[in-house]
């Protein structure tokens, strides 16, 4: 981690509110730090942000604040709008927000460890050939 960025943890690690711009962009620059790419980092930082307009919507100005019940709604608002696949995506960056944040000592403890992931979508192959396509391709086939 670079200087900057731990100067700004230790400055967000005594403050009750924890600004939740900085612990984002705290986050964000390890990740980048890390190599990770810009479109990685700016989906990180869209479902983050989402994430945290939902807790200020609910008047959660602290992240040591959220509760397990905040994150399942979170997941049901976020399954009301998403596919499962994009609900997993968004709940995994979340997750990965917090335990930083523990690892940091930003929050005391990390809610989203035990969050679980919502089952993802199982569907079948859209374009199955059909009966006469397969002889076609069986017919195909050299034999010999």
């Amino acid at each position: 981690m670079d200087e900057n960025s731990r100067t700004k943890i230790d400055e967000i690690s005594g403050n009750n509110s924890l600004e939740y711009d900085v612990c984002l962009s705290v986050f964000l620059d390890h990740l980048k730090a890390k190599g990770y790419s810009k479109s990685t980092l700016k989906n990180h930082r869209i479902c983050i942000l989402e994430f945290l307009k939902t807790l200020k919507s609910k008047d959660i100005s602290n992240l040591n604040d959220v509760t397990e019940k905040d994150l399942i709604a979170f997941t049901i608002e976020l399954g009301n709008r998403h596919a499962s696949s994009t609900v997993q995506m968004r709940l995994h960056q979340v997750k990965r927000f917090f335990a930083y944040l523990v690892k940091q000592n930003v929050i005391s403890y990390d809610i989203a460890v035990d969050l679980e992931m919502p089952r993802a979508e199982k569907s079948l192959p859209k374009d199955i050939p059909s009966t006469s396509e397969y002889l076609k391709l069986i017919s195909v086939i050299d034999s010999s």
